[in-house]
């Protein structure tokens, strides 16, 4: 799959993402934002959230990880809530990938 399909099916499943949980901002991220996916490549997404409900994360997860059948199932999904980034992943993920826009 080339860069521009991956990222259109990234720009499809944060759409329906958008329904489940309130969106901050989404980035493609990883192998296909960088330019040198290959066969086994999955196309990471970076959903960035101002706050969820500790006690609704792994069912908002969960339904994140259901609705990637509606696009493709090599989306993976990373949930990030802003301000909580002790290992600099989301830090990393936000300088490195592509905004998808929301719209």
């Amino acid at each position: 799959m080339d860069k521009e399909r991956a990222f259109e099916k990234a720009r499809q499943y944060v759409n329906l993402a958008s329904d489940i949980i309130p969106l901050h901002k989404a980035v493609l991220f990883g192998s296909y934002a960088s330019g040198n996916p290959d066969i086994d490549s999955d196309i990471d997404v970076g959903l960035f959230v101002k706050d969820i409900d500790d006690d609704s994360y792994i069912d908002t997860l969960s339904r994140l990880q259901s609705i990637c059948r509606q696009t493709d199932l090599s989306i993976e999904p990373h949930l990030f809530i802003l301000g909580e980034d002790r290992s600099g992943f989301a830090a990393w993920v936000n300088s490195t990938g592509i905004l998808i826009d929301m719209t």
